[in-house]
């Protein structure tokens, strides 16, 4: 009984085992044509080409996420999930940063937080929220955060920003 059970997987084997051979025998493929393939040489036009659509492609959906979708508002936001929006890897998203904005991740957020604060002050109608308000909507997490990153920016503290709006109009 025992041995015809062992026949069973010995068969199964052995029958994977040579179909792999048969297989492989009537390829066409040789190292041969490998080694031809691994010394054709590769246009490094079309590589660099490639690559420069590659990063037109990411440069664009990220100017699309930072200005229309605002996802800086997020107080949360971090570069990995940045990264995963562009279909790319947080290092590959670090040096987008870097070569468009010549910014690191963090201070090219703030300075979008910071445009967009300015902006929520400018517009009359909204002179009725509260700093923090502000603060939150353009999506800081802190207040110390808002005063340094704002005053980074324009020289000023929000307050004065503000006061400095009221007196020109």
């Amino acid at each position: 009984m025992y041995p015809m059970l062992l026949a069973i997987p010995s068969v199964t084997h052995s029958l994977f085992l040579f179909g792999i051979g048969y297989y492989g025998h009537k390829q066409n493929f040789t190292i041969e044509d490998f080694q031809k393939e691994l010394d054709k040489p590769e246009k490094m036009e079309d590589r660099e080409n490639q690559h420069t659509q590659f990063v037109k492609d990411r440069e664009s959906h990220l100017m699309i996420l930072l200005g229309k979708k605002e996802i800086f508002t997020n107080p949360d936001l971090r570069i990995t999930e940045i990264a995963s929006m562009l279909n790319t890897n947080r290092t590959y998203a670090s040096r987008l940063f870097n070569e468009i904005f010549h910014a690191n991740f963090a201070d090219t957020i703030n300075k979008y937080r910071t445009e967009k604060a300015k902006n929520l002050m400018s517009v009359k109608a909204n002179a009725y929220l509260s700093l923090e308000d502000i603060m939150t909507m353009s999506g800081f997490a802190s207040e110390s955060s808002f005063y340094r990153s704002f005053k980074k920016e324009t020289g000023m503290s929000p307050g004065d920003f503000r006061k400095s709006l009221g007196s020109s109009s």
